[in-house]
């Protein structure tokens, strides 16, 4: 039997506005639907951020993200 890999997703957007939300929305679409196709992979967590890409400080989503990969709750996988 394969290995299953525990995998999330990280959305992350600037702003609150409607074109950015329309693009997180996507974003998470297409990120579940890759996920899905990928056999050996189990969606176990998303994580969203909005927050501006200028500083990873204050992004209590991708921190959160970090410390459950660290404590094991997620298979890290580069891709």
């Amino acid at each position: 039997m394969p290995r299953l890999y525990r995998v999330v997703i990280y959305d992350r957007v600037s702003t609150m506005h409607g074109e950015q939300l329309e693009s997180l929305k996507t974003q998470m679409e297409a990120y579940r639907s890759y996920v899905q196709r990928q056999r050996a992979w189990i969606l176990v967590g998303e994580y969203v951020d909005v927050k501006s890409a200028r500083s990873i400080h204050a992004r209590d989503q991708f921190e959160k993200m970090i410390a459950d990969c660290m404590d094991g709750k997620i298979n890290v996988k580069c891709v």
